[in-house]
């Protein structure tokens, strides 16, 4: 397979990103059943128009499973954008993941070349990787992308200190902060400050803090009253779309990042092409606490 070549890229203004056409738009309502993120979106909209809805899917990376004491950082990561631009996505993705033959995408095994990506070399890797996000930013789905990392030993000693955030674990403490962050960046509240648009999280499930994560969005969203704004939060299998597989994606090469920051002393490590690729002509809200304020 050929080296990716780089072609040049429009960068959209946010206020070409919230500019769909009707057509589009009645064509995703009317193929809204036909997938299981059309599914999946309709159930979280009760039936209702999606004209002008945001959608971001978020997912959390912990290593394997999540569950490993040896993993030091916590990293959160997913996309915002307009709900007919991700089934779009879904269907531009789909017929990337045939061509590769993927039934479903996950990125430790893409990264450690096992499973469906054996014998995968590093240019078919990157390809794939350029393919995938292109497919995104051509369908306008990546408005805003946005990570979070914290160091769990950090935090669990600034929690011991402070006496605070008792009942919020690490991954807790990263949704809070995604959800803060988006709530004061300017892009994203231009995005939510139209009339008629509000915003569903999707984060894949599985997590033994989900009711964490679930307290605390109806939390954020009583505290400062954006119950018209802060629509629902919803927690789905990875499987249901690869939306979900495009954050984890995303998830773990920003913790690799991190990780790697973190073992050369904080000296910023040279980039990596899958994290240049999924942040590329995408607005990106990233942080990483490591001398956490709980």
């Amino acid at each position: 397979m050929n080296q990716p070549i780089e072609e040049p890229r429009h960068v959209f203004s946010p206020q070409e990103r919230i500019l769909h056409t009707q057509a589009q738009i009645l064509g995703w309502w009317a193929s809204l059943g036909q997938s299981p993120l059309g599914r999946t979106i309709g159930g979280l909209l009760g039936g209702r128009d999606p004209k002008d809805r945001l959608l971001v899917v978020l997912t959390c990376y912990l290593d394997d499973s999540g569950t490993h004491d040896d993993c030091p950082v916590i990293t959160m990561a997913g996309y915002v954008g307009f709900t007919p631009q991700w089934l779009l996505f879904e269907e531009a993705a789909k017929a990337i993941y045939s061509d590769y033959g993927i039934e479903e995408f996950h990125a430790k095994e893409f990264h450690s070349t096992r499973c469906q990506f054996k014998d995968w070399r590093r240019v078919k890797k990157q390809t794939y990787c350029k393919q995938i996000y292109d497919a995104g930013r051509d369908c306008r789905a990546l408005d805003i992308g946005i990570t979070f990392s914290v160091r769990k030993d950090a935090y669990e000693l600034r929690k011991l200190e402070t006496g605070l955030n008792s009942r919020t674990s690490a991954y807790g403490f990263c949704f809070t902060a995604i959800l803060n962050h988006l709530l004061r960046d300017a892009v994203f509240k231009e995005f939510l400050g139209r009339n008629g648009v509000d915003i569903t999280f999707v984060v894949e499930c599985g997590n033994h803090n989900d009711e964490d994560v679930k307290r605390i969005f109806y939390e954020i969203r009583a505290k400062h009253k954006l119950e018209q704004k802060l629509n629902s939060i919803a927690f789905q299998p990875k499987d249901s779309s690869r939306a979900l597989q495009l954050a984890d994606f995303f998830a773990f090469y920003s913790r690799r990042h991190v990780e790697a920051t973190e073992r050369s002393g904080g000296e910023m490590p040279e980039e990596n092409f899958f994290l240049e690729q999924m942040q590329d002509h995408i607005y990106v809200v990233g942080e990483v606490a490591t001398d956490c304020q709980v």
